[in-house]
């Protein structure tokens, strides 16, 4: 006998609007190992479609990142990103006049042109700094 144990819960907003709840309903079932291995392979079959169309999205970089999601992508801080959004040097749009969005393809676009060229071979004083004889 196998254990399954189920948290559904729902989001929603409190009247007040400053607080968010979460609404939770707890199941613990017990039930044979060939009901759970049942109940997983449904499951993963309902999933799949789902899984692969975000796995498309995310090979065509069609993701979509907020602030704190681009700061984690860049690991930059997200006072960083709101000073280049406000010079107008990173790629973005605003969504209700005041959300600023990112769109991956554009993100890794802007990035590449931000590329710092290899310089070969050093010469003169570089190349003393490297160790390199004069």
């Amino acid at each position: 006998m196998g254990e399954v144990y189920l948290v559904v819960g729902k989001n929603y907003q409190s009247r007040d609007k400053k607080k968010n709840e979460r609404e939770k309903m707890k199941i613990h079932l017990i039930l044979p190992d060939k009901y759970i291995e049942q109940i997983f392979e449904e499951l993963f079959e309902k999933i799949k479609p789902i899984l692969n169309d975000n796995k498309r999205k995310y090979m065509r970089g069609e993701i979509i990142y907020d602030v704190p999601r681009l700061s984690k992508y860049l690991k930059v801080s997200p006072k960083w990103i709101y000073e280049q959004t406000h010079l107008k040097t990173i790629p973005h749009f605003k969504v209700g006049n005041k959300q600023l969005r990112f769109r991956r393809k554009d993100i890794d676009q802007w990035l590449n042109t931000q590329r710092v060229p290899d310089v070969g071979n050093p010469t003169g004083r570089a190349k003393l700094l490297k160790g390199g004889k004069s």
